[in-house]
């Protein structure tokens, strides 16, 4: 409606266009700015009509227009040779040259050889206007012109660089004389001197379809970066500066927002944004590698509402995030591998949906991606590509490349809830090609377990993909979801590794240790307490993992309790020799110091000392986790406590000096025999092949063996392959808690490679197991063990005495493997199992070494004498 006040303010803005348009000129020569220069020119509004002004005349905003554009480095056109040319390269398909690449800004220029091209195939997705822009080495006062040829469903030709920067002129100017845009404010307010990088554009109509963009270029010294199209033509120029808020190109920026918000929150607010890496990310000035950072970590004001409010609403977006430098490699970072995991907390939402958007530009017309993860327990889990995140798509294939980055690096960007969507296809799939054995039973009572780090909005198809292929215990699932699945109740894990912070002293044997350990498992206790008693869950507590020895001289000598246990051991070992502290050549077991090493020129009663302390730094390892294992014992109803061994140090050592795999449970420091393999069919770490498990299983059945037998479990892992036949002979070893080793999944940890929830074919290994084993479920845990006839004497003295020499660890495993090949099972026995009655029920013994106990020596003589 047409009012009386609305034209009195539209005669006044008449007016003023008017006085001001007739003043412009002469304000112009003052150096003056009609649309802003004067505080007030007619003393009627303070200043505002210079904004009013500009604001009226101002260009259109037409960012929205992004989203049709495409950026195409040149170092990635048909007809470029390489910077590092391949060996076998055929040079004659080469015209231009790149040049090395440079951090700072990222870019790589290519170089021009006369009478050759460099070409591309675009794909226009639209008729429309465009802006084309080329991106190229400029020196002040000379040209370096390059021709660019479209043809296919587009004919155009046009000469870039084909006029020179004019000297003594600012930027500023010679953006206004020629259409040419400099990359940042500090090339645009000085006189350029010396080549740097511009962009000239250059506006056409361009027919959708196939196009083919070709460079050519008379003098060989032109120097090119990239290419840019877009339907922007007022609010965008292309960047690579490094100053800040200037380069575009290569950025990277993420918002949030919450869709759904279950339970009527009306706000929310971002209480946390994190980002994990799964592969070695160094960052600039570092030497080891980052595994944890934040999402955004540069930008101070963070994921808040787009006025700067942290409470936002529901259905609204944050600001625009850049997370550059979190995401991209070269001048911040190196490494990262394809992928890190983003997590985001949603304050106020405790289960809803969210979307999160990437984009190469603040602005929606910049968004290459839109997911919507779920949120559940007030955090959504999506994945976020790192590697080449920052680079454009190109390709010389029809139908030809469009967009602003490659598909395939922003197919990286998925929820939580994609990536278990494929997972369970391949478990589908998994089960589906075992055939007939895919109506068999799944086991119950051989326990398949893995880890399971799922997102929250993830965990119930993330559960039913692993029951499916097998995997029956799968982390700490809701009773309607153990119900549906028909699993048991699942173990509850303690992670006690960091045992010496737990202990809170300095000495292992303290007294005050054990306590210690009972009050830190007591809050786990009280955790885990449940209203019926009468069937308590299974804990399980890892308390050190890749474990060494707990003694030393330093801390046996140094500490009263750890000297008295060490003479304790001795009392025993005299006891069983039945001798006294003269054996040591001494008249009090006092005066015996523990032994790093025996002395230069020992004799026997110093050499007996030091073979003593080798044997007692083990078992001084086994009485200090000993005080945690009578601890949880103590607090819970059904406990297990072990600590993991590694193989690498005895296999590639030839040795077990340095981690006894036998003493900690022989001793008692444990209640659960346990290991791991980190085997392949070949290589180094192989040995001799998948062979190697049992071997590695032998030792862990070794460890078990008391009265009452200890229960075993091992980490079989499967991203080294054949984890079928890993568990099969385990399974033969007695060994019935398998950790199937680590299906993660790949987001929920460091380390990439330790998981196996992106290799499809490990789950088509793991059910083929699983599904075998079914029917044999009972058989297997409940049934009596054939006993075994052949022993092989894993030699510890030995290995005291001599380390490595005569290679007796690779002959040990060879031959296990030899013997099981034919048939032949053998099992691992100790220089303390060298007992009548121990050895009886072997026919055949194969023992190695050039160093034995006297009374081993003495036993394996009776047993030959007896017939063996």
């Amino acid at each position: 409606m047409f009012t009386p006040r609305r034209f009195a303010n539209t005669a006044w803005l008449g007016l003023c266009l008017t006085i001001s348009l007739l003043l412009s000129r002469s304000l112009a020569a003052q150096g003056l700015d009609a649309f802003g220069g004067l505080d007030d020119p007619f003393g009627i509004g303070g200043g505002e009509l210079g904004k009013v002004m500009q604001d009226m005349f101002a260009p259109e905003d037409d960012l929205d227009l992004l989203k049709y554009s495409h950026y195409s480095e040149l170092y990635r056109w048909a007809g470029v040779e390489p910077h590092r040319t391949p060996k076998d390269a055929d040079f004659a398909a080469y015209g231009w040259k790149a040049g090395a690449a440079q951090s700072t800004p990222p870019r790589t220029l290519v170089s021009s050889r006369p009478g050759t091209e460099a070409w591309t195939m675009i794909n226009i997705p639209e008729s429309r206007d465009y802006r084309l822009w080329l991106g190229y080495l400029a020196n002040p006062g000379r040209t370096t012109a390059v021709t660019l040829s479209l043809s296919g469903s587009n004919t155009f030709k046009h000469n870039f660089a084909s006029r020179a920067l004019p000297p003594g002129k600012r930027g500023t100017e010679i953006e206004k004389e020629l259409p040419i845009r400099f990359e940042d404010e500090l090339s645009r307010i000085s006189q350029p001197t010396k080549p740097l990088v511009v962009w000239e554009f250059v506006d056409l109509k361009l027919n959708a379809g196939n196009t083919r963009f070709a460079l050519s270029a008379v003098a060989p010294q032109a120097q090119v970066d990239g290419m840019v199209i877009t339907c922007s033509r007022t609010a965008f120029s292309p960047a690579k500066s490094m100053v800040e808020g200037e380069g575009n190109l290569y950025q990277v920026w993420c918002r949030a927002r919450v869709t759904k918000a279950s339970g009527g929150a009306a706000t929310y607010k971002i209480t946390s944004a994190r980002l994990g890496y799964h592969w070695r990310r160094i960052p600039r000035g570092w030497s080891e590698p980052m595994w944890y950072g934040g999402l955004g970590s540069a930008d101070k004001k963070g994921f808040v509402s787009e006025k700067g409010s942290p409470d936002i609403n529901v259905g609204s977006w944050t600001r625009w995030v850049n997370i550059t430098q979190d995401v991209s490699d070269g001048r911040w970072a190196s490494g990262g591998g394809p992928w890190a995991t983003a997590t985001i907390g949603f304050g106020g939402v405790s289960k809803g949906n969210s979307e999160i958007q990437l984009s190469w530009y603040p602005h929606e017309g910049g968004v290459v991606k839109t997911i919507t993860p779920g949120i559940d327990r007030s955090q959504a889990v999506f994945m976020m590509p790192l590697e080449a995140l920052s680079h454009p798509p190109a390709t010389t294939n029809t139908p030809g490349a469009w967009g602003m980055r490659h598909t395939n690096v922003t197919a990286r960007l998925e929820s939580a809830e994609t990536v278990h969507q494929r997972h369970f296809e391949w478990g589908r799939a998994a089960v589906s090609a075992l055939g007939a054995a895919a109506a068999n039973p799944k086991p119950h009572k051989i326990h398949l377990t893995t880890s399971f780090g799922v997102a929250p909005a993830a965990i119930p198809t993330a559960a039913r993909m692993l029951a499916s292929i097998g995997i029956n215990d799968v982390g700490d699932l809701a009773p309607e979801l153990l119900q549906e699945l028909n699993l048991p109740q699942p173990l509850k894990m303690i992670n006690a590794s960091d045992s010496e912070y737990l202990c809170l002293t300095h000495d292992p044997l303290d007294p005050v240790a054990e306590k210690n350990f009972e009050a830190a498992l007591r809050v786990h206790a009280e955790k885990f307490a449940i209203a019926d008693d009468s069937n308590p869950p299974l804990v399980r507590i890892l308390m050190g993992d890749e474990i060494s020895n707990k003694g030393g001289a330093a801390t046996v000598n140094g500490l009263e309790s750890c000297r008295n246990a060490f003479y304790d051991y001795l009392r025993e070992t005299l006891t069983a020799l039945n001798t006294n502290a003269t054996y040591y050549g001494v008249e009090r077991l006092e005066d015996i110091p523990f032994l790093d090493a025996p002395p230069e020129y020992a004799g026997t009663h110093a050499n007996r000392i030091y073979y003593a302390s080798s044997r007692f730094k083990f078992i001084m390892t086994a009485l200090y986790y000993a005080q945690c294992t009578r601890a949880a014992e103590r607090l819970f109803p059904k406990v297990q406590t072990y600590c993991n061994f590694s193989p690498h140090p005895p296999m590639f050592g030839q040795h077990m000096n340095g981690n006894d795999w036998f003493e900690l449970t022989r001793h008692r420091g444990s209640n659960l025999a346990w290991g791991e393999d980190w085997a392949g069919s070949g290589g180094s770490w192989g040995f001799s092949g998948i062979d190697v498990v049992s071997y590695y299983g032998a030792w862990v059945e070794c460890a078990a063996r008391l009265n009452p037998k200890l229960p075993a479990g091992f980490y079989a892992v499967s991203s080294m392959g054949a984890i079928d036949r890993k568990i099969f002979s385990l399974l033969a070893r007695g060994i019935h808690w398998i950790n199937v080793y680590s299906w993660g999944p790949m987001y929920a940890g460091a380390e990439g490679s330790n998981f196996w929830s992106e290799s499809p074919h490990a789950y088509h290994l793991t059910a083929r197991a699983a599904y075998a084993l079914g029917p044999a479920d009972t058989i297997i845990t409940k049934g009596t063990m054939e006993p075994r006839r052949v022993g092989l004497l894993y030699n510890r003295t030995h290995e005291i005495w001599q380390g490595s020499t005569g290679g007796f660890q690779s002959d040990r495993l060879l031959l296990f493997s030899a013997l099981a090949h034919h048939h032949i099972p053998a099992e691992i026995f100790l220089m303390d199992d060298c007992t009548d009655e121990k050895l009886a029920p072997y026919k055949v013994l194969y023992i190695q070494g050039y160093n034995f106990e006297q009374r081993a020596i003495q036993a394996l003589r009776r047993w030959v004498e007896a017939g063996g």
